[in-house]
């Protein structure tokens, strides 16, 4: 009924887990767990979105991290945690695989930061990861809302529609559309890291 909220009879509700500590037997235990795993994973990072908000007019991705290391950007310490990965994966490959094997690596972008993303992970020989191992998926943009009644906003003196990446919600589909995700469940992949 319009202007009921349908979530207004659900509660929220603290989840139950494992609280894990370093350097605790039960810590131990589930880092060996997922490093049987993690050559079954690839890592999927959301690229969609400009730095506006924080002042930059760039893309997120190539901030700094660090500026004790120039071009020490965010992609580059994203490349390097997949590319550590990978190589503390290399004992749960067989070794007849080990030459080939990689982690794969996708990158949701929009319309905005496609072209940069591009650039930069060229600028860069793709941060080691291998242009081949690297997939790219594009969101579309969509028309920018500027209030809670759905207003479009209109950017009047050019007379068109603002539009804005869709949001993160996209990369499901995306990964499938795209057929990244059945290329990397081909692969042997059953996880996804998304950064």
């Amino acid at each position: 009924m319009k202007g009921e909220n349908p979530f207004d009879s659900y509660k929220p509700e603290v989840p139950t887990g494992v609280f894990l500590k370093p350097g605790e037997d039960q810590m131990n235990h589930y880092e060996d767990e997922g490093l049987k795993e993690l050559h079954r994973t690839g890592f999927v990072l959301i690229a969609g979105g400009l730095g506006e908000r924080l002042g930059y007019s760039g893309i997120k991705i190539d901030l700094p991290v660090s500026t004790l290391e120039s071009d020490y950007c965010y992609l580059k310490y994203y490349a390097q945690y997949a590319l550590a990965c990978k190589e503390r994966a290399l004992p749960y490959v067989p070794e007849q695989e080990r030459a080939k094997f990689y982690v794969p690596f996708a990158i949701m972008v929009s319309d905005d930061t496609h072209d940069r993303t591009v650039a930069l992970l060229e600028k860069h020989d793709y941060f080691g990861l291998g242009r081949a191992n690297v997939d790219i998926i594009k969101q579309e943009n969509v028309p920018a809302l500027i209030d809670n009644n759905a207003k479009i906003a209109v950017d009047t003196e050019a007379g068109k529609v603002i539009t804005k990446p869709h949001g993160h919600g996209d990369i499901h589909n995306l990964l499938y559309d795209s057929g990244v995700a059945k290329k990397w469940r081909d692969m042997g992949k059953e996880w996804m890291v998304f950064i």
